[in-house]
């Protein structure tokens, strides 16, 4: 090869390696804005997830005065029990009336016709 062959040669070589760099960055940099996208979008996802949190604690806080405390509900329920209890013993205690009540009722239906017969017969 002749210098001037070389050189053109040299200089060609040169300019497809200045090329390659000059693609090579921007592709580097091109990568680097679709991170720094993608990092965007992330932490805007972290941060509408996080606001959902922080609405969800605040919801349970304020919830948190509506219910009642262990000792107020045993209180309230051994309440309840006894009144439920009460209210089964008069029922139980009216059915039973109510039963003795049929019993004497059918044993007069039947010893009254009975008795009259065997005092009309006499």
């Amino acid at each position: 090869m002749t210098d001037v062959a070389l050189k053109e040669h040299l200089e060609g070589l040169l300019s497809y390696l200045e090329r390659q760099q000059a693609a090579h960055w921007v592709a580097h940099n091109r990568e680097h804005i679709l991170l720094k996208e993608a990092i965007d979008a992330a932490h805007a996802v972290l941060e509408g997830r996080l606001e959902a949190m922080n609405e969800f604690r605040t919801q349970i806080q304020s919830e948190r005065h509506e219910f009642l405390k262990k000792g107020e509900y045993d209180i309230h329920h051994d309440q309840l029990e006894k009144r439920v209890n009460k209210l089964e013993n008069a029922n139980s205690n009216l059915d039973g009336r109510f039963w003795m009540l049929g019993s004497v009722l059918t044993g007069v239906s039947i010893l009254l016709p009975l008795l009259l017969n065997w005092l009309l017969k006499r």
